[in-house]
């Protein structure tokens, strides 16, 4: 129970030393982009000699810590972040393109660096990652055009014209041999309870199909079974499948009561990031709330600590945004 607090206190922990630091200006905003622009740099060389070198470098492999080629792309970061990598990157991208005016004595080709930094992206495992970098950078293209045309009927026409062509292309692409081995069958297979039963029985099943179970098959859990009552923290063992995800350890840990109090904490830290209300809001939330499908995202330091930090507000916003609240 006393290691669980890991959870709430490691987040707090940075939060409030982003806080202070913001109060006291111990450490200029511009600097600390400065540290984290050049970090995310360097990630691109670092994933060519994983990607080419995996045979010599896992050799050196002392983590105790199976790692698979595929797991073996996760830059700097610790082992098998490839989520944090992805995280950490589309951070950088954000704040370039939505604080541009703020980073551009920093970032002298944002263009170029966007394109370089998505490319690092596409690199990793994370297919997550490279769908977010797709919605993001389609967001920042659209939405000055719907200001701007989205009254116009072409505008409209086009729209409509775009949305069915990716929705046939998906619907031409489900059944390819690629797409399969992807998802590891067919995509009606996969979302079905008897075969996510029987995976999640086998202790081979994927993340949504744990949620299938729970939801379909499972008695419905208000408090949980405990803490690291699904990942037992102490012996590394599973109790089920082998996923490190923060909302699904959270629901058999601590019941939907524990999943209410994770919620509430990713709120009221997204209310603290220096991102415009509505949209960009949501747009964060969502974002943090789907890796926390992928990794548990209270306990990874690379994320919190570059979330705080990056999209940092002042503190006089700070305080004004909580008296308004």
């Amino acid at each position: 129970m006393i290691v669980y607090f890991v959870f709430p206190l490691l987040p707090l922990g940075i939060f409030f030393y982003c806080y202070i630091n913001n109060k006291e200006g111990f450490i200029s905003q511009k600097k600390i982009f400065s540290l984290f622009y050049y970090i995310g740099l360097i990630q691109f060389p670092i994933l060519l000699l994983q990607m080419n070198f995996y045979d010599f470098f896992i050799q050196f492999n002392n983590s105790g810590q199976t790692i698979d080629w595929y797991d073996f792309m996760f830059g700097s970061f610790f082992i098998k972040s490839d989520h944090s990598l992805g995280v950490f990157l589309l951070l950088l991208i954000a704040i370039i393109l939505l604080k541009k005016d703020h980073v551009q004595s920093i970032v002298m080709f944002p263009k170029i660096v966007i394109a370089y930094l998505g490319i690092t992206i596409f690199l990793t495992e994370s297919n997550i990652s490279k769908l977010f970098l797709v919605i993001l950078i389609s967001s920042y293209v659209m939405i000055p055009l719907y200001k701007k045309h989205g009254k116009s009927l072409k505008f409209k026409l086009g729209i409509v014209f775009l949305s069915i062509t990716l929705l046939f292309s998906g619907y031409l692409l489900k059944d390819k041999e690629f797409i399969q081995k992807r998802l590891g069958g067919t995509l009606e297979r996969q979302i079905s309870i008897e075969a996510a039963e029987k995976f999640y029985e086998l202790g081979t099943a994927k993340r949504f199909q744990i949620i299938i179970v729970a939801v379909k098959k499972l008695e419905t859990k208000w408090i949980g079974d405990g803490p690291y009552s699904y990942f037992n923290i102490l012996t590394g063992e599973f109790k089920k499948t082998q996923h490190f995800t923060q909302l699904i350890w959270t629901y058999f840990d601590l019941g939907i009561l524990g999943l209410i109090v994770v919620l509430c904490l990713m709120r009221y830290f997204i209310r603290y990031l220096d991102v415009d209300k509505g949209l960009p809001t949501l747009f964060f939330f969502g974002v943090f709330f789907v890796y926390s499908f992928y990794v548990p995202i209270f306990s990874d330091i690379a994320i919190i600590f570059s979330m705080f930090f990056i999209f940092s507000r002042k503190q006089t916003n700070y305080v004004k945004a909580t008296k308004l609240d």
